[in-house]
């Protein structure tokens, strides 16, 4: 079997080519998270885990998928997803107990019973939704790039949770 032969100009093809694919790659990615921001209905479908505050059950590097749920459908031992202005980035961590005025308390699986005061008295406006299934290690790449270079994910506001 003959290989390509290398003609002149072929370089500057194979990386016009390589840039395409990876255009056409990142378009394909916003169209999926457009797609999961509608079937999930949640503006956060898809959250990297960047702690350990919930293992063993979801560990650092997992990608959570969330799905919006009626506050109704919340019970005490689900995994939620919530905002608090205490941190920066959106929180995973389980229901622990739902108080007598509707809001809920949550601890990490890993925090060894350690509850933040942000956390005893989550308001259901800053509720982002509940964990439906966990891929374990694909957020690990976005942690990857996040960390080596941080420009990256501070120029596209990405957020990870805690």
């Amino acid at each position: 079997m003959e290989g390509r032969s290398k003609k002149p100009g072929n370089f500057f093809r194979e990386i016009a080519e390589t840039l395409a694919y990876a255009v056409l790659g990142v378009f394909i990615a916003i169209f999926i998270y457009r797609g999961l921001i509608f079937l999930l209905g949640t503006d956060k479908p898809v959250i990297d885990v960047i702690s350990e505050s919930m293992s063993p059950s979801i560990n650092r590097g997992d990608l959570v998928i969330v799905k919006h749920a009626a506050t109704t459908d919340i019970k005490t031992g689900d995994v939620i997803v919530f905002d608090t202005l205490s941190e920066p980035l959106p929180v995973i961590h389980r229901v622990y107990k739902i108080n007598d005025d509707g809001t809920f308390q949550t601890l990490g699986d890993n925090n060894r019973g350690v509850q933040h005061d942000w956390e005893k008295q989550i308001e259901t406006k800053n509720i982002v939704g509940k964990a439906v299934l966990v891929i374990p290690y694909v957020g690990w790449v976005k942690i990857i790039i996040c960390d080596s270079i941080p420009a990256v994910c501070n120029a596209l506001s990405v957020t990870t949770n805690n």
